[in-house]
């Protein structure tokens, strides 16, 4: 579990869900990813977003965070410090007050850069 830097008390509950995962749905989760565009029209959303990604996270991750931010006009980014992909595993905490404070319109704590 490096990769993700998940605590090792998830790795069973990771193991047997992914265990579960039919073939079937995996080729389409799969095939999607690699032919992923954008909605057309997505442009047009007009709600806030905001849009998360750890600092260990994956280029192609983090390059996604930001197409995704360009598309929608009322994103912003946000980048956890010393985070990976998986950050809301590795601090719920400061993933909680991340959204809380977006939510509620309040700065955000450190570690978490905004974009």
């Amino acid at each position: 579990m490096r990769t993700y830097n998940l605590p090792k008390s998830f790795f069973n509950d990771l193991k047997e869900s992914t265990r579960l995962i039919k073939p079937d749905s995996l080729n389409r989760i799969l095939k999607e990813n690699m032919i992923f565009k954008m909605p057309s029209g997505l442009e047009k959303a007009d709600a806030p977003v905001l849009v998360m990604v750890g600092e260990k996270d994956y280029k192609i991750l983090k390059k996604s965070a930001n197409d995704l931010m360009n598309v929608l006009s009322n994103s912003k980014g946000a980048v956890a410090l010393k985070w990976g992909h998986v950050w809301n595993l590795e601090s719920p905490k400061l993933f909680n007050i991340v959204l809380r404070r977006w939510i509620n319109d309040i700065v955000l704590p450190e570690g978490v850069l905004i974009s």
